[in-house]
């Protein structure tokens, strides 16, 4: 969303009224570099925009989060902590993103204290909080944002395991010999890869999770734990597209044209929440 008010903003012929509605308590961020807030700890590293650029440039920023369109008046509703309305629009944008998929596993709630997503800011706080005097943690997904949340809990003195289904690491990007030798090097740096996994169950009591019970290959394992990171991808949040009738992709998202223009000549998506030629990339900038 923020790429897009950038390139807006270039078009100096264009006079352009741009509100955005922020649904997370603070500006666009970078998840790309999302890690290395372990390392310096500070938002203000991973911030993207000041408010004080937004406002010299015309543009108005609600924190709230979109609930309805009304496509047929042109309008959206919000509602935040603070404030709640609607919007007239002329062009409307969705870049809601997209939200970490949880698999349908038997306890595994993000609810339960020290089963974390690795998606925002707040995540991490919680995760570096849950991290004292925590000895194990594991990581359900071994793809490339799954490796990245393993090396953070390396980083914070745990002993790190990563559950992967597959029969290899980061089986989306590589054939089995380049995820066979993936795995000797993650390996070499202290964590504990399982792969060709089948999870069970997830355990736990009133403090939070407190083991995993899975088979690999075929023999049953029983990993006690003190915190879990489910990496399992991502899903578009396509749920404000679905609910006023716009066209989706076969597999979620926002039908899109090559303008990324969406069934509704008014109504546009970008990024993660995208679906074009029936295909959701899940880009940062597509």
């Amino acid at each position: 969303g923020h790429t897009l008010i950038e390139n807006l903003l270039e078009e100096r012929e264009r006079n352009v009224q741009i509100t955005v509605l922020c649904e997370e308590p603070r500006l666009a961020y970078n998840r790309v570099a999302m890690t290395s807030y372990f390392q310096h700890r500070s938002a203000a590293e991973l911030s993207m925009v000041n408010l004080e650029w937004l406002q010299e440039k015309n543009v108005q920023v609600i924190f709230a989060r979109a609930t309805s369109i009304k496509r047929s008046h042109k309008r959206v509703t919000y509602q935040g902590p603070r404030t709640s309305g609607e919007l007239e629009y002329d062009e409307l944008v969705l870049a809601t993103g997209s939200s970490p998929f949880v698999p349908p596993i038997p306890g595994l709630d993000t609810s339960i204290p020290g089963i974390f997503l690795y998606r925002t800011i707040e995540d991490m706080d919680a995760i570096i909080a849950r991290a004292q005097g925590s000895r194990r943690a594991a990581v359900i997904g071994g793809g490339l944002l799954g490796l990245e949340a393993a090396k953070a809990l390396m980083d914070l003195g745990m002993e790190t395991h990563i559950i992967e289904s597959a029969p290899h690491l980061m089986p989306s990007q590589l054939d089995t010999v380049a995820g066979e030798l993936l795995k000797r090097q993650v390996e070499s740096l202290g964590c504990v890869v399982h792969v060709k996994v089948e999870i069970s169950e997830v355990l736990s009591d009133e403090t939070g999770v407190q083991a995993m019970r899975f088979l690999q290959d075929g023999a049953p394992v029983h990993l006690a734990l003190d915190l879990l990171i489910v990496s399992c991808g991502i899903r578009p949040r396509d749920d404000l597209a679905r609910a006023c009738d716009l066209d989706l992709g076969p597999r979620g998202g926002i039908q899109v044209d090559g303008c990324l223009r969406s069934s509704d000549p008014n109504i546009y998506a970008v990024g993660e929440v995208a679906s074009h030629d029936g295909m959701v990339y899940g880009l940062w900038k597509p």
